[in-house]
């Protein structure tokens, strides 16, 4: 028997939750005109990052199969090194879905700023004239900033990326007494030494980390440029109908921020009503049943670890 879904109840906006990028991405439009490449690199933003955040855990999870080989080798002599290879190829999609997250921002950032000074259309051109301080200063001065302190985690970045990319795969070993997972990649490092990273998964939470840092403290800057205009945004989904309402930057701040738009029909006696209406500011405002004081300035996430993993987690 298929499931009745008729009844069930998909919630959409939810500003509480969200990071600085996705309210850039869900506001942008009152001011930028993006046009349709540019909007798929940024909803790239969030998607790049959280699939490697994913993947993060499916390296977790299958760490512990790479004994496996071992044990092979123990009994017959020999492995085939299926688990390590398995594991190592999951590894690598991690480090380029991170890259790939900086070159979606890189093409954003590129069509706000083209017409400046060392804004380049090139992931390490850009990233490169931000390391060297050469980037125009109309671009907000804690934006050329964050640029500049990039340059301790991005070059090791993306010198696992280029290789990674243009070689074979390589290969993974798990410390019996610590747990931690080591990789080895023999196109990378010295011509006569392969590159080790004794813990690879805290190697990823530390580009991760700084991927994450690095794009909150932009985010934050580029949603102070927003007009606070209204936008309509999707409030949800219920027995197959979007429910909408309008709502400007400064309003988002939780499910109640806003006025409500779709009783223009769901008020109609043919149309069900929404679900969420007797407990709705945005509704009640609309009907003038209470009196909402709306605040006067743009409520901006704070900047931290969670601004692009949030909602991440299933």
């Amino acid at each position: 028997m298929k499931p009745d879904i008729s009844q069930t109840l998909l919630l959409d906006f939810a500003p509480e939750n969200w990071g600085t990028v996705e309210r850039f991405t869900r506001f942008c439009d009152t001011t930028f005109q993006f046009d349709w490449q540019v909007r798929k690199r940024l909803t790239g933003i969030l998607g790049n990052f959280g699939k490697a955040h994913r993947l993060l855990r499916v390296i977790q999870d299958l760490a512990p199969r790479v004994d496996e080989d071992e044990q092979q080798l123990q009994t017959s002599g020999y492995t085939s090194a299926h688990r390590s290879k398995e594991l190592a190829a999951v590894i690598e999609a991690t480090f380029c879905s991170l890259y790939s997250t900086l070159d979606c921002f890189r093409h954003v950032f590129v069509a706000i700023y083209k017409n400046h000074r060392g804004v380049k259309d090139s992931t390490r051109g850009l990233f490169q004239k931000g390391h060297n301080g050469e980037l125009d200063e109309r671009i907000p001065a804690s934006i050329r900033e964050q640029f500049r302190l990039s340059k301790s985690w991005f070059d090791t970045l993306r010198e696992y990326r280029d290789e990674i990319t243009h070689s074979d795969v390589g290969s993974c070993h798990r410390d019996k007494d610590s747990g931690r997972l080591q990789y080895m990649h023999s196109g990378l490092g010295s011509r006569h030494q392969a590159l080790v990273v004794d813990d690879v998964v805290a190697k990823i939470e530390e580009f991760r980390d700084a991927i994450n840092a690095f794009l909150g403290h932009v985010f934050v800057e580029l949603n102070g440029t927003l007009k606070d205009e209204d936008t309509e945004q999707m409030c949800g989904i219920f027995g197959g109908r979007i429910y909408q309402r309008m709502v400007k930057p400064s309003e988002a701040m939780d499910f109640h921020g806003g006025r409500c738009k779709s009783m223009e029909w769901f008020e109609k006696e043919e149309n069900p009503d929404c679900p969420l209406k007797g407990q709705c500011e945005a509704y009640a405002r609309i009907k003038n049943l209470e009196q909402a004081v709306l605040p006067e300035a743009a409520v901006t996430p704070p900047v931290g670890q969670e601004d692009l993993t949030r909602g991440q987690d299933d």
